[in-house]
């Protein structure tokens, strides 16, 4: 790194908004705040700050345990009630609190696989019964806001800071109504200026062709520590997880994967996620699923394929019938999906593939 050490400070002096929108799509559940436009707010209901929000910091106990012994399960589930309406039970009502406890469901679906849904149900049922199936909504719809930012990242990125706070805020407000407002309650002037910072990284990032795979992981990697390393939402936020997908999404990236055979292309995808800190199991399941949508992909390229070759010699009736047989000889018993996607004119393997991603 020290030969490009020029480079590198250049490219940590900016940021991507692409991380900064993950960052703060988690940041609630410390509740801060992330980028309220001052317009949007109007004089609010007393909220709760990320002073007087307790955080949960429970300590879990094996998988094994809680996988073989429903004693166990049962014993686990009524400390975490005692623990979650001991720190949660005098602002529970507030939704920003409600959908806080989203890192407490996550945390335990990655101890416990198999249970940790139910456990986290269980417990929330037994602390709240009466908000319960409020907050398990509210979590829900914010898994659907997280999905949608990952979903749209690349044209967040694409758009000026204006029109970003306007796309955001017309998303939240659709899937949480006045209760957006409330969620992300705060302009902090840190939060926006870490978003500036991230947002030259990633943008410049993206084009970096000269770079090498490593040097855009620690840029990457050194960005994000700089700017979140010791705020309260890095102690909540998966940062590996969201940055492997930050990196597979930069042109530079797919272009070399692009190159590559698939052999090597996968070996470099596992290397890549072993530097960004995933451990060798998450590395060997992701594998297994890289190839899996590799043969997805093959497979929809051959049926594209001979689709084009059906248009060039059939039309009306006699198209459309050898379309259907196309799809179910590729697709199976998942031919009247395709067949449904492409009567709304989607054609899903018409759209981008991103290594590591898709």
């Amino acid at each position: 790194m020290s030969g490009k050490s020029s480079k590198s400070n250049m490219l940590l002096a900016g940021a991507g908004i692409a991380i900064g929108l993950i960052v703060l799509s988690f940041y609630y559940t410390s509740n801060s705040g992330d980028d309220q436009v001052s317009e949007n707010v109007g004089t609010q209901p007393e909220i709760v700050t990320k002073e007087n929000i307790p955080k949960p910091e429970l300590s879990l106990p094996k998988t094994e345990k809680l996988a073989a012994n429903d004693a166990e399960f049962e014993a686990l589930k009524a400390s975490y009630i005692q623990k979650i309406i001991a720190e949660y039970g005098t602002v529970i009502e507030d939704i920003a609190v409600q959908v806080s406890l989203k890192e407490f469901m996550d945390s335990l679906m990655r101890s416990y696989p198999e249970r940790g849904v139910a456990l986290f149900e269980a417990v929330i049922r037994g602390a709240f019964p009466e908000l319960a199936d409020a907050i398990m909504q509210a979590i829900a719809t914010m898994r659907v806001y997280d999905e949608w930012l990952l979903d749209n990242m690349l044209s967040l990125n694409d758009m000026n800071l204006l029109q970003q706070r306007g796309e955001l805020w017309k998303k939240r407000e659709e899937l949480f109504g006045d209760d957006a407002k409330k969620i992300w309650s705060e302009e902090l002037t840190a939060v926006e200026d870490r978003r500036e910072v991230l947002q030259k990284t990633v943008s410049l990032l993206d084009q970096s062709h000269d770079t090498t795979m490593n040097e855009r992981i620690f840029i990457l990697q050194t960005a994000y520590d700089e700017q979140y390393g010791e705020t309260v939402e890095n102690a909540v936020f998966d940062s590996k997880g969201v940055l492997s997908q930050v990196l597979f999404g930069f042109e530079s990236v797919q272009s070399e994967l692009k190159a590559m055979s698939n052999e090597d292309r996968q070996d470099e995808i596992d290397t890549i996620r072993r530097t960004m800190g995933f451990d060798e199991e998450s590395i060997a399941d992701l594998s297994k699923r890289d190839q899996k949508r590799e043969r997805r992909w093959q497979n929809g390229y051959k049926y594209v394929d001979e689709r084009a070759v059906l248009a060039e010699t059939m039309s009306g009736a006699e198209f459309e019938a050898g379309v259907k047989a196309l799809q179910v000889k590729y697709f199976k018993h998942e031919a009247p999906t395709i067949a449904r996607e492409e009567q709304d004119d989607f054609y899903r393997f018409a759209r981008p593939r991103v290594y590591g991603r898709n």
